[in-house]
């Protein structure tokens, strides 16, 4: 039992406050594999998330916890900050809690500039990447790269679950001398079971298809637009080969129009069963621009599909070129057809990655190391202060 305080003979719950931007997408996901497995005998836990909930708000909510509407908003920019830090600071000062941990930039970059004047005695900023790591204008990748300098600062400790965000970040002096630490990723037990194939006729192609399926958002970050451009190459060698995008986002329209002229292309949109989709594939394409980490490699892993990828940011700390999928330089889509042809090509290699890529889910990238980590991690910041 972790003892903050005694009232009348026992310890009192650490009150913990997590705060996101919003409850979408890579950081709501390492968050609810942080939540649910904080004892709650231990922990008294506060959520606070911006305006628009997002896609996991329903999840979120079923836990029964505090919830908390913020003011912030993505897209708000410097102007949101500032409107937001009254808020952070009266929310900090009367919930008077023992840590605090930021997931995604806005909700950060309010929480830290408040924190330190409250009283709070540990700050943990979870870096699921660097605001300064995306495709923007230099100006306003130098903006972020300054802001994360002072916040790093103000924070007790920054903690990354892809090594290479810890790089970067050293790279660019984004956080105090010392105070960043890597915590790995696991998947709970429960979501490492295989979920099983949707069937080919669900998503609209043959069920003799050479099946590719992308899962993802169409934005800039996953690079479809590279996918897309390779896949002309891909349907003149393999006359089976069908590509299916599982996903939508503002590109839809720009990417549809850039496809117009090929061949065996599927959008299937938004869907629920993501994880079944990538089931029916014989390849997983994850051609991002940039990604800090890439939880749908893990997810192509445990339904045991080979994986090729763009070498970028953490996807290398999970996937093995060779071994459990490949790697293709960022943006070459003429590496990109190569690799999508080689492993359609030859069935049995991609059959061996993709078991080989389970095996590696398994030994590795399943357990209990989020909230374990975290707890033991809070504990030792508490008692050295």
């Amino acid at each position: 039992m972790v003892e903050s305080s005694v009232s009348n003979g026992r310890p009192r719950r650490l009150r913990v406050l997590l705060a996101i931007t919003h409850l979408h997408a890579g950081a709501a996901e390492y968050m609810w594999r942080l939540v649910v497995g904080l004892p709650r005998d231990e922990f008294e836990v506060v959520i606070a998330r911006g305006t628009h909930g997002g896609t996991l708000e329903a999840r979120f909510a079923s836990l029964g916890l505090p919830m908390i509407e913020m003011g912030w908003t993505r897209g708000d920019g410097l102007r949101g900050v500032l409107a937001s830090v009254p808020r952070a600071r009266r929310l900090l000062e009367r919930g008077k809690f023992d840590v605090v941990v930021t997931n995604s930039s806005l909700a950060a970059m309010v929480i830290r500039l408040v924190a330190p004047g409250t009283g709070t005695p540990v700050i943990e900023h979870v870096i699921h990447g660097w605001a300064c790591y995306q495709l923007a204008s230099p100006l306003t990748l130098s903006f972020y790269a300054l802001a994360e300098r002072v916040l790093g600062r103000l924070t007790t400790v920054s903690m990354a679950y892809a090594k290479a965000m810890i790089s970067f970040g050293n790279e660019r002096r984004l956080f105090a001398p010392g105070r960043a630490i890597h915590l790995p990723f696991q998947l709970l037990p429960a979501e490492a079971a295989p979920v099983g194939p949707v069937s080919r006729r669900a998503l609209e192609v043959p069920d003799d298809a050479e099946l590719v399926v992308c899962a993802g958002r169409l934005a800039p970050q996953k690079g479809v637009a590279t996918l897309v451009d390779a896949w002309p190459a891909v349907t003149r060698a393999r006359p089976k080969a069908w590509l299916c995008l599982v996903g939508d986002g503002p590109l839809r329209v720009a990417l549809q129009a850039r496809s117009a002229r090929m061949e065996r292309i599927r959008w299937a949109g938004w869907r629920s069963d993501v994880r079944a989709c990538m089931a029916a594939a014989d390849v997983v394409a994850v051609p991002s621009a940039y990604e800090p980490f890439g939880i749908v490699v893990l997810e192509a892993m445990a339904e045991a599909r080979p994986v090729v990828a763009s070498r970028v940011g953490g996807i290398g700390e999970m996937l093995n070129h060779g071994e459990t999928g490949l790697q293709v330089p960022e943006g070459d889509s003429t590496a990109l057809a190569s690799a999508l042809i080689e492993l359609l090509s030859n069935p049995a290699r991609a059959g061996a990655m993709g078991r080989a890529g389970r095996q590696r889910l398994e030994r590795v990238f399943v357990g209990d190391a989020i909230p374990h980590n975290h707890t033991r991690l809070w504990r030792t910041l508490l008692a050295n202060r």
